[in-house]
């Protein structure tokens, strides 16, 4: 008699992505804890060495000192690998509105966005729901 082993199910594979070290560790930790397996980077080119085709959601700090995250997000979604991985937009722009240009192109280059302070559950539930609608 064989036993049938299971089939396995890996975690879902999100980087993050913020230049503040401690906003990168809360949100990685945020989502460790939540059932993800999280890579980080502190930088648009360490993100875009980092990124594999292989990631199910990308959540992506807009300022950074190197390049925007509206510029990587743009490069992203150039490349044949990663341009079906869904990005979330993190941003210190936002607002409950999400008013004025930049946000508009926050709107426009981001499967979501959120700003900054949202809440972890609401982060978790945002990044479950792409995986969920299959958006990657």
């Amino acid at each position: 008699m064989s036993k049938t082993i299971p089939p396995t199910t890996r975690p879902p594979k999100i980087l993050v992505v913020d230049d503040s070290v401690f906003v990168r560790d809360i949100l990685a930790a945020m989502m460790n804890e939540a059932g993800f397996e999280v890579t980080s980077a502190g930088s648009a080119d360490e993100t875009l060495a980092a990124v594999r085709a292989d990631h199910d959601v990308i959540i992506l700090d807009v300022l950074m000192p190197d390049r925007s995250g509206f510029e990587v997000r743009r490069i992203l979604k150039q490349r044949e690998d990663t341009r079906h991985i869904p990005v979330v937009l993190l941003t210190a722009l936002a607002s409950a509105s999400m008013g004025g240009s930049r946000s508009a192109e926050a709107r426009s280059l981001a499967d979501t966005y959120l700003a900054k302070g949202t809440p972890g559950h609401v982060v978790i539930s945002t990044v479950r729901s792409l995986i969920r609608a299959g958006c990657n």
